[in-house]
């Protein structure tokens, strides 16, 4: 009897031990963990006489599937509880971040209304009296409007324009730079601004500003466009340098003055040996080097200032003609160089106006056609483009034929015929 209980209980010992093995296997995902406990199994069987091997088999089978069982449940349980957990923390976080937005939002909104307590605080009430009235708090400006102060703009900053401040310029609190022009202050110009924050250069001394082409010098502290003589004698005639003379040269008040009296140097003897060519061109004195004349109407004549500036002379021969420069157009008349007026004067200036209809290229705009009508030039629309033929009141009511479709002149310009 005590050898099989014995013998009863070591079949047991042997299961629960098989039980455990496979449990164990399980838990660290050992693929061959399968074939383990079958073996300890057999084992545990051949040991045992008391159980059948059906029973035995049915055993280690049911302590398998539980102890599996049962580690599915725990691990579908840790999950379940780790995905409660941070739902919770994430509920947490979210309401964490609400309140602090709340905070903020709030913090911010009273940290508003006490700026602006403190503004009526620090300058007194807006009223209908000081409206438009600007203050300053350090480099903040402020400005009275409609009951309320307000950020004051980059002009209402600058303060009034006035006579007393014409032509001053100043920073404004955007960073750009403003004049005082006719009691307005308006934004300087690329050249204006270029020109103010060009540096002041030794007191006769020209600077130049390559992306505009201009020459410019230092004058009583502030940066100006060099005229046509300071440009010719390289040398500016400034507040610093008044009453200097250089070369024949004196710096008055009004700029440089040429101290030779025109009427008794020796025109024919600064020229002798010079060719008197109709070609406008400029040439320099024998005697007086710096001193430089142009052919008109066959003898020689003293170059005026705009004619050193353009380095080319206005006479009898170019008469007529246009001379760009600088992105400015200058016209030849009788009375010697002068700006063009407009655009138009410029692309037309000299050429006749023809009572033809015929189409002409401008003198500085080539691409540009243009056709005389009523005694002036006009720009010729697309159709008078595509006809290469005017519509004018000079052929009013007269045909013309086009890629084998007719046209008449019309008031209102060219249209096909109708059939």
């Amino acid at each position: 009897m005590k050898n099989s209980t014995r013998s009863y209980l070591s079949a047991w010992k042997n299961i629960a031990l098989a039980g455990f093995m496979a449990l164990l296997m399980v838990a660290c995902g050992d693929e061959n963990s399968s074939s383990a406990p079958a073996k300890d199994s057999i084992e545990a069987s051949s040991s045992s006489e008391e159980l059948s091997s059906s029973d035995k088999a049915e055993a280690v089978s049911s302590s398998t599937t539980k102890s599996a069982a049962s580690s599915a449940t725990s691990a579908t349980s840790s999950s379940e509880k780790a995905t409660s957990s941070e739902s919770a923390m994430s509920s947490e976080s979210k309401s964490e971040s609400s309140s602090s937005v709340k905070e903020e939002n709030q913090s911010s909104s009273s940290e508003n209304s006490a700026d602006s307590e403190g503004i009526a605080k620090r300058f007194g009430a807006c009223t209908d009296e000081i409206a438009g009235k600007v203050k300053a708090y350090y480099t903040t400006h402020y400005t009275c409007e409609a009951g309320e102060w307000r950020l004051s703009t980059p002009i209402e900053a600058l303060g009034k324009c006035t006579s007393a401040k014409a032509k001053q310029i100043l920073k404004g609190i955007d960073s750009t730079y403003y004049i005082c022009e006719n009691d307005n202050w308006r934004k300087l110009t690329d050249l204006e601004n270029a020109l103010y924050k060009a540096p002041c250069l030794n007191y006769a001394e020209l600077g130049y500003l390559e992306n505009f082409d201009k020459w410019f010098v230092c004058d009583a502290s502030t940066i100006r466009e060099a005229d046509s003589i300071e440009i010719f004698l390289d040398r500016g005639c400034t507040s610093y340098n008044r009453g200097d003379k250089y070369i024949t040269y004196l710096c008055q008040d009004n700029g440089w003055y040429d101290t030779i009296d025109m009427d008794t140097i020796d025109l024919k003897k600064d020229t002798d040996g010079a060719t008197c060519y109709d070609d406008s061109k400029l040439v320099s004195g024998e005697v007086s080097w710096k001193k430089l004349y142009v052919c008109d109407a066959n003898k020689f004549r003293y170059a005026d200032s705009i004619e050193l500036y353009l380095d080319l002379g206005c006479t009898s021969y170019n008469r007529g003609t246009v001379k760009p420069l600088n992105d400015v157009n200058y016209v030849c008349d009788s009375d010697g160089w002068r700006k063009a007026e407009t655009e138009l004067e410029a692309d037309t200036y000299g050429i006749t106006c023809g009572k033809h209809g015929r189409l002409v290229n401008g003198n500085v705009n080539k691409d540009k056609r243009y056709v005389c009508d009523e005694d002036q030039y006009r720009e010729a629309n697309s159709t008078e483009l595509a006809l290469s033929l005017g519509c004018t009141s000079y052929n009013r009511n007269e045909e013309t034929l086009y890629n084998e479709v007719s046209y008449k002149c019309y008031d209102s310009g060219w249209s096909t015929l109708q059939d």
